[in-house]
């Protein structure tokens, strides 16, 4: 019976951290400015900047800004972090 209580304790703990690292990742994701956001989606879908400004209609320069903006907010230094979080929140957006 401890036993069971334990791993239900053990099991709530894990349950809580992981609604405030959600909770952590939404709230860096809500100080984006729109384009930022669309930075974000660019560079987690693996685009260049390049190929993110030609989307966006904006020069390459900046769009390097904003990444360079957006990487600081998210407090991520490499592309790797940046997907894991990007995944993280798309696991948190409701589904329709």
């Amino acid at each position: 019976m401890i036993d069971a209580v334990h791993a239900a304790l053990d099991h709530a703990k894990a349950y809580l951290e992981e609604q405030a690292h959600g909770a952590e990742l939404k709230a860096r994701w809500d100080c984006l400015t729109p384009r930022e956001r669309q930075v974000f989606e660019g560079v987690a879908q693996g685009l260049l900047n390049k190929q993110i400004a030609g989307d966006l209609g904006l020069s390459e320069i900046t769009v390097k800004l904003h990444r360079a903006s957006m990487l600081r907010k998210m407090g991520v230094r490499t592309v790797a972090d940046l997907v894991r979080i990007s995944q993280a929140l798309s696991a948190l957006r409701p589904r329709d």
